[in-house]
């Protein structure tokens, strides 16, 4: 009987089955007794006999997972296992049945895979690193402890990361692991790390680039206020105004706009501020605080605290305050700050600082000291603490920087208080441009520019080479060593330098005295002049040198040119110099006008002699004298006037005295004779151009700009009063001549003083009154006494005493308050008075008070018993 092929192959196919699944079995026993050796060769041949085969690949897999053998793979049982899980679907539903009899089965299969899988977990965690993780969940894809290798994987990875700690490689940890539970914290430590890294350099365009390129950082406001306090270092307006425009959403951004308000207030006059447009309500309340920090204030006292007033009466604070400066009683308070309750607060009522404080003064740019026991502190009186309390000294140096000592030494810290120098020098001053160190008896120089750059991170380079240091009028310094000296600039460079020299400005040159002559240096081209001259004289207009035997004269400041060939030069002042040649002299003056003269005449200037250190060509006249007469030229070489007789005194810019034959007189610049020559004195003309004349012992009165006259007939020099009258002495009295010396107000007065344009004050018989000019008319009250509270061209106030008490007498609103007060004080200024008035119940112990304004009217009336005045009295 012939078979088909098909059933023989099934046929062949399962006794292949039956034959290794006896052998698989054989195996099996074989390895159960520990004959791996028989077990594996059994294996092996049922593995060859047929590649179907779940059980041998099993058992296979079993003998690759026995540690003690020599070829113990976790890798080769994996192999093995999975073959068996592919194989088993491959048997017949019989020769599964048979597998299972002979004890193969998936189920089994599985428990081996979760063996393998446990047996690569550990081998990974063995290895212990990042690829050990990775090859266990790439190669044991389905294996339970893949969830763990991941998480144990990303622990390692972050750990690793930490071990570097840089930004580069917590950056690479979160984006290689996205989901790893480190993620945020390593996204942290990325941030502080960037931060740290890119601004390591503490530079202003670090910080700069920073925020340009990472603007979510959380370290925004660190950057920020680097920036701010690099940028404003040298506490110009300009820096405010820059920041918060390039910053106008900064949280630093008020601190900027503080700022600027009280340096633009206290050196600029709100030039800067004006360029700002803050919200309409930052404008408004400016204004406000302008306004209030403008006007005093003044304390009162109700059920037992302490407010304050502004100076129209209306309060400032409600009374809350336990204790106030004893110092504000007398009120007029004009500071910015006010100490109350052992707290310092601004004007708007915010608390700048507390605690015990023995010391709180301003320092300027809205700055204030606070300290006790010798350690001081800043603030600003917005509220800010600038330093803290740890100096023994701070002032605020030009409205730049702030001088900061401890010890003996001094430093400097920013108006934002960041410390540019350590307090390590024995001072530090400013002259101009000129910042001066001072360290062990020597003198170094700088400016603000280069020491505000110590806050980007530049470093201050100071020479110790100066012994001394001069500033000039026009901005320069010359430096001192022993007998060196050198020129430096306003833009601090070295234009003359050190050396055995002694230097003079000439103008825009200089003058340089050298061992062997002088030499001058050019300003414009820096350069020495050819020659050296071995003597010279100079001042701000001429300059005359000797060279060789003959001198030469040249005007500084004129084109014209240099006369050569003298015998000799003279420098009288700035506008007038002197040459001489044979037997000639000649005066030239600044606008090139001469005027010549014989060799032997007396050449001299009058001036006034109360302005010697002031120079005045005003003031000032030239006269050539000779035996037979006297020339008086102006200051221009205009000739004034000839004098025949007599010697000349200086009287004012426009008058002479003349005296001749011990008699004197007066002349005008034209040589008029405006007050005759029979005088035995003239006093010097006061400012009001009042002139004393003395006849005979008696004194009397010129008037230079009316010619008027008041004769001499008074026993004291007359006085100006105003500018119609004058108050004299006749016979033991006091009274008052117009310039004539006509009488208006009869000589009967003890004293007599100006009160308005109409009335004056006079004192007769102990008693003060107020009357008409010419005495006839008596107006208010008499009174006994007075002390001035005011005293200017708008107005005259007295406090005046009499037998009923105190009051107030304006010269412009009269009587303000009449005099029935027991004690009278201005609380207000001199130009705003604010009165407090009291009257004193004696039988009660009980005092009445009245708050007056200007004009008298009553703003606040209280009544206190004794020891509560005393709490509110200004004594």
């Amino acid at each position: 009987m012939k078979m088909h092929k098909p059933f023989l192959l099934v046929l062949t196919v399962l006794i292949s089955f039956s034959l290794h699944a006896d052998k698989n079995k054989k195996a099996a026993k074989a390895l159960a007794k520990g004959d791996v050796d028989k077990a594996r060769g059994i294996v092996i041949e049922s593995l060859q006999d047929d590649i179907v085969n779940p059980g041998g690949n099993y058992l296979y897999s079993i003998i690759y997972t026995i540690d003690s053998l020599p070829d113990y793979s976790i890798d080769s049982a994996q192999k093995y296992i999975l073959a068996a899980r592919v194989d088993w679907p491959l048997l017949t539903e019989k020769e599964q049945g048979k597998s299972i009899k002979n004890g193969f089965y998936p189920s089994l299969f599985e428990v081996q895979k979760e063996r393998i899988d446990s047996l690569a977990f550990l081998r990974a965690v063995e290895q212990g690193d990042v690829a050990a993780y990775e090859d266990f969940m790439a190669q044991f894809a389905d294996a339970d402890k893949v969830p763990l290798a991941r998480t144990k994987r990303d622990s390692v990875a972050f750990s690793n990361a930490s071990e570097v700690n840089t930004w580069q490689a917590y950056q690479r940890f979160y984006e290689t692991y996205p989901e790893a539970e480190q993620v945020a914290e390593a996204q942290e430590r990325y941030k502080v790390l960037i931060f740290n890294d890119l601004t390591k350099d503490r530079k202003l365009s670090s910080f700069k680039d920073f925020l340009r390129n990472f603007p979510a950082t959380p370290f925004r406001k660190e950057a920020e206020e680097q920036i701010f306090e690099i940028m404003t270092a040298a506490n110009e307006p300009e820096s405010y105004l820059r920041f918060m425009a390039e910053y106008p959403n900064s949280h630093m951004k008020k601190r900027a706009f503080d700022f600027l308000f009280t340096i633009d207030q206290a050196a600029y006059n709100f030039q800067y501020y004006s360029r700002y447009t803050p919200t309409r309500a930052i404008q408004d309340s400016l204004d406000n605080l302008r306004k209030l920090e403008n006007m005093y204030l003044v304390p009162f006292y109700e059920n037992e605290k302490y407010g304050f007033l502004k100076p129209n009466g209306a309060v400032l604070f409600e009374p809350t305050f336990s204790s106030i400066s004893s110092g504000y009683l007398c009120g007029d308070i004009v500071s910015e700050f006010l100490l109350v309750d052992g707290k310092i607060i601004n004007r708007q009522g915010a608390v700048i600082t507390e605690g015990e404080l023995d010391v709180v003064e301003s320092i300027g740019g809205g700055l204030i000291k606070a300290g006790s026991e010798g350690k001081m502190g800043v603030w600003h009186k917005s509220g800010y603490q600038i330093l803290a309390r740890q100096y023994d000294d701070i002032a605020l140096l030009d409205n730049r920087l702030l001088l900061i000592t401890k010890g003996e030494k001094a430093g400097l810290a920013t108006y934002n208080g960041r410390i540019l120098v350590s307090p390590q020098y024995d001072d530090i001053t400013v002259e101009g441009q000129f910042w001066i160190f001072i360290k062990d008896d020597l003198l170094a120089f700088t400016n603000i520019k280069k020491i505000a750059a110590v806050a980007n991170q530049e470093e201050l380079k100071l020479s110790f080479v100066y012994e001394e240091l001069e500033k000039l009028p026009n901005g320069d310094m010359i430096g001192y060593n022993g007998d060196s000296e050198c020129i430096i600039d306003k833009n601090q460079e070295v234009v003359i330098p050190m050396g055995v020299q002694n230097i003079y400005p000439m103008g825009d040159n200089w003058l340089v005295k050298q061992p062997f002559g002088y030499r001058i240096f050019y300003a414009d081209t820096r350069k020495y002049s050819d020659n050296l001259f071995p003597e010279v004289e100079f001042n701000s207009q001429w300059l005359a040198w000797k060279s060789d035997t003959a001198w030469a004269l040249v005007n500084k400041q004129s084109a014209r040119g240099i006369i050569f060939r003298l015998d000799s030069a003279k420098l009288i002042n700035e506008d007038v110099a002197l040459t001489f040649k044979d037997l000639k002299g000649t005066a030239h003056f600044n606008n090139g006008s001469r005027v010549d003269f014989t060799k032997g005449d007396k050449v001299y200037v009058l001036g006034d002699p109360y302005r010697k250190d002031n120079y005045d060509s005003k003031s000032q006249f030239l006269v050539i004298e000779n035996s037979k007469l006297k020339k008086v030229y102006s200051m221009q070489g205009k000739l004034l006037f000839d004098l025949k007789q007599g010697s000349l005194r200086y009287l004012s810019p426009n008058y002479l005295v003349v005296e001749n034959r011990g008699k004197q007189g007066i002349v005008d610049t034209t040589g008029k004779q405006t007050l005759a020559i029979k005088y035995d004195g003239i006093g010097q003309a006061d400012a009001e151009g009042l002139v004393t004349v003395l006849l005979d012992g008696k004194f009397g009165s010129y008037h230079l700009a009316t010619g008027a006259l008041a004769a001499p007939k008074y026993e004291t020099r007359a006085r100006y009063f105003n500018d119609q009258l004058l108050t004299t002495t006749f016979k033991g009295a006091t009274g008052l001549t117009n310039f004539e010396g006509k009488t208006v107000l009869p000589f009967e007065y003890e004293k007599v003083q100006v009160w308005n344009d109409s009335l004056v004050m006079t004192l007769k018989e102990g008693l003060w009154n107020i009357t008409s000019l010419d005495g006839k008319k008596t107006y208010y009250m008499p009174f006994i006494n007075f002390q001035v509270v005011r005293d200017d061209k708008e107005e005259r106030i007295l406090k005046i005493y009499t037998n009923d008490g105190y009051g107030i007498l304006s010269s412009k609103n009269g009587v303000v308050l009449a005099p029935t007060y027991n004690d009278l004080v201005n609380l207000g200024s001199d130009t705003l008075p604010l009165y407090f008035a009291e009257k004193h119940v004696r039988e009660a112990e009980f005092y009445v008070v009245v708050y007056a304004d200007a004009k008298g009217n009553p703003i606040k009336s209280q009544a206190f018993r004794g020891e509560e005045y005393d709490k509110i009295f200004c004594q």
